[in-house]
């Protein structure tokens, strides 16, 4: 899958986000691959969740990886709308086969508020792969409407 906004890979290690609905999670847990159905708008007081896939993360002797990220919501104002560093995505052991693609253990759920602004917002993440030494910066939209 070659590069986009949302999907970057460097030294054999992948990753997407995607923002998802509730539905996504349900589907993850079937024996056959999920529909992505991404969501680009957001409607008030609906949950949405920022979800990240990966591929081939670095993997010490003993099979354990290590991968974070760094999220930022940005408002339609362009105010920082959430803000978490180093947030846990793939950490530990994992015997998961190469070339499989893993869902992040955390996926950040939020919703739009009635007080909260109408328009389009920017999420980005920086996944970090400390074993490979892997930088991945992403980003995805969607528009808050009524």
């Amino acid at each position: 899958m070659p590069d986009s906004e949302n999907i970057k890979s460097k030294a054999g290690f992948g990753a997407q986000l995607w923002i998802v609905e509730e539905s996504f999670f349900e589907e993850w847990n079937q024996p056959t691959p999920p529909r992505i159905s991404v969501l680009d708008t957001a409607k008030k007081n609906e949950t949405l969740h920022v979800i990240m896939l990966l591929i081939n993360p670095g993997k010490t002797t003993d099979a354990t990886t290590d991968v974070t990220a760094d999220l930022k919501v940005t408002a339609p104002d362009g105010s920082v709308y959430g803000e978490f560093k180093d947030v846990p995505v793939l950490q530990g052991p994992n015997d998961s086969p190469l070339n499989s693609i893993q869902l992040s253990e955390n996926n950040m759920a939020f919703m739009i508020e009635d007080s909260d602004l109408l328009g389009l917002y920017t999420v980005e993440a920086v996944v970090k792969d400390r074993i490979k030494g892997v930088h991945l910066p992403l980003k995805i939209e969607f528009t808050a409407e009524d």
